[in-house]
């Protein structure tokens, strides 16, 4: 054993702890629940715009949809709907 083993065997331990966890980088995802029970997710946060109308793409359905923002005195009201004109 020579003098470098140790710190080669430190470095080839921390490649192996990174390259492990390459994949485990967080990605920002949003979701929130429709007035009738179902989970959109969407890669940014749904806010409202001036129309109260959005077109975002779902990452848990894998399509388009158009979703409308309805405030009461409950809060925020989310009605989705599959989005006809996209792709």
């Amino acid at each position: 054993m020579n003098k470098y083993t140790p710190t080669m065997i430190f470095l080839v331990l921390c490649m192996l702890i990174v390259l492990v966890n390459w994949n485990c980088a967080s990605i920002s995802s949003h979701s929130f629940v429709e007035t009738n029970g179902k989970v959109h997710l969407y890669s940014s946060e749904v806010k409202h715009n001036s129309d109260k109308m959005l077109v975002k793409y779902c990452q848990k359905h894998f399509e388009w949809e158009t979703i409308h923002i309805r405030y009461t005195k409950n809060g925020k009201l989310y009605q989705v709907k599959k989005n006809r004109w996209a792709g």
